[in-house]
């Protein structure tokens, strides 16, 4: 097991975690992004567009258009407090966008009778969550405006998720919550930044920006 596959542990089926500061489309100066998409998309599932009720919609219509005309597929697009009653095994690329924080820890946590909905992305599926719908994947999430860290989504365990910080450990919660006992990191995603989570753990830089990595103490314990 590689230093990447440790540090980034992830539930989930076989699909793909994408993780981004704000929405970008996969064309244009973000080539590479779609080229990494369309390496591990099944084109045969449907693409989704989720978003959160404060979404910029000319953003959010903008980037459908686009992954329309780059995919040739028609994107649906489904607000967040429905999103839980999705069959997300028929989904394949299901970008999530728009906050708040607390509004996708509220539509996707603890769905009753109900695994965490990542189990059903499997092969050829990815799930790219951006802006405050990716500060929700950690164990903790940070609220504005004093990064007061509550329990996330958990989908990524051990970790706190930061947007726009080029040193998550300047911000006092974060260090607090990295100083206890545990395996917990802080990931920063400055603007342009974009990481891969696949399900085996590999972590891959998707985006012109490097994120960065704050790792907590117990990293230092044995």
């Amino acid at each position: 097991m590689t230093g990447a596959e440790r540090v980034f542990r992830r539930l989930g089926g076989e699909g793909w975690i994408v993780l981004s500061g704000s929405l970008a489309a996969p064309g244009g100066s973000q080539r590479d992004l779609g080229d990494r998409i369309l390496e591990r998309l099944d084109l045969s599932l449907e693409p989704l567009l989720a978003t959160g009720p404060h979404a910029d919609e000319a953003a959010a219509s903008d980037f459908a258009e686009e992954v329309e005309a780059w995919l040739g597929l028609p994107v649906r697009r489904v607000e967040l407090q429905r999103l839980r009653e999705e069959d997300w095994t028929q989904v394949g690329l299901l970008t999530m966008t728009g906050g708040p924080v607390a509004a996708w820890l509220d539509g996707l946590g603890e769905i009753p009778n109900r695994a965490t909905p990542l189990a059903d992305l499997g092969e050829g599926s990815l799930l790219y969550a951006a802006g405050e719908a990716a500060q929700a994947m950690g164990s903790w999430a940070p609220l504005p405006p004093s990064c007061q860290l509550v329990p996330g989504l958990g989908w990524l365990p051990g970790a706190i998720v930061l947007l726009g910080e080029t040193d998550p450990m300047e911000c006092a919660e974060v260090r607090d919550g990295l100083g206890g006992p545990g395996k917990k990191y802080a990931l920063g995603l400055p603007p342009g930044a974009i990481l891969a989570i696949g399900p085996e753990g590999e972590a891959e830089v998707w985006g012109d920006v490097r994120p960065t990595l704050a790792l907590g103490r117990g990293w230092s314990q044995r």
